[in-house]
C-alpha cells in the first residue's frame, strides 16, 4: 500500500477502501481503517454474511415473499415502472431460456389469452407495414434458397446497405426512394439470401436482369 503523508503534522495518508465497487482513495490518519465510509463498510459485510448463510438467507426471503404477496407484487410493479429498459432486458433474457419459452407456450394456450395475441399482432402489423413487408420477403427468399435463418439478410443489415449505395441503383446509379432486392447470383442458379449476394436494384433494373448472371445483365445492357 502506498501511503503518502499530508503533512508531519496531521500524518495523513492516502489509502484505498477495500470495497472492491468503490476502491477510492481516501485521506485517513488511521491505518487500520479499510473503508471509506459506512456504507461501503455495510456493503462489504453484507457481501461476506450473504456467502457465508446463502441458503438460510433466501429460505428467509422466501418465507416473507409468502406471507407479504401483495406488498411484493406492488414493490416489484414499481421496480419495473422505474427501470423498463432494464426490465425489456430482462425479460428478453429470461424469454430465451427454456423456462421462459415454456412460461410463454403456456399462456399462449389459454383461450383467454388467443385474443390479445392476435390483437397485439394486428396492430403491430398495422404500426409497422414496412417492417413486416420485409420480414415476409426475406423469409421467402430464406425458403426459395434454402438459407438458415442465422446466415440470412436481415432487415438492419439491408438498411445498412441502402445507406452504403447512397439509396442508388447498383447497376444504373439512379437514385430510387423505393429500391427491391436483387441477387447477384440469382437463387434459381443457386445463390444465397446472404448479405454478400444480395445489392439494391431499381424495380426496372431487377426485372430486366430476371435470371441472368450480373455479368449476362451487363452485356446485355451494354450491348
Amino acid at each position: 500500500m502506498n501511503r503518502v503523508y499530508l503533512n508531519e503534522v496531521t500524518s495523513q495518508m492516502i489509502l484505498k477502501c477495500k470495497n472492491n465497487q468503490c476502491r477510492k482513495p481516501f485521506w485517513s490518519n488511521r491505518k487500520w481503517q479499510k473503508f471509506c465510509c459506512r456504507a461501503c463498510q455495510r456493503r462489504s459485510f453484507g457481501r461476506l454474511d450473504f456467502a457465508k448463510n446463502r441458503k438460510k438467507i433466501l429460505a428467509r426471503n422466501t418465507a416473507w415473499r409468502k406471507k407479504n404477496i401483495e406488498q411484493e407484487r406492488a414493490r416489484c410493479r414499481t421496480k419495473q415502472k422505474n427501470n423498463p429498459k432494464r426490465n425489456r432486458i430482462n425479460s428478453r433474457k429470461y424469454g430465451c431460456t427454456e423456462k421462459g419459452k415454456e412460461t410463454q407456450r403456456l399462456w399462449r394456450d389459454q383461450e383467454q389469452n388467443r385474443a390479445k395475441m392476435r390483437a397485439a399482432c394486428a396492430r403491430f402489423n398495422k404500426n409497422h407495414r414496412e417492417y413486416r413487408r420485409l420480414i415476409s420477403r426475406a423469409y421467402a427468399h430464406r425458403k426459395r434458397s434454402n438459407t438458415p435463418k442465422r446466415l440470412g439478410l436481415t432487415v438492419a443489415q439491408w438498411n445498412r446497405l441502402i445507406i452504403k449505395f447512397n439509396r442508388c441503383c447498383a447497376y444504373c446509379g439512379r437514385y430510387c426512394e423505393h429500391l427491391t432486392q436483387d441477387h447477384v447470383i440469382p437463387i434459381c442458379k443457386g445463390g444465397k439470401h446472404i448479405l454478400s449476394n444480395v445489392v439494391p436494384a431499381c424495380s426496372q433494373c431487377n426485372c430486366r436482369k430476371n435470371r441472368l448472371d450480373v455479368k449476362e445483365f451487363l452485356k446485355r445492357v451494354l450491348t
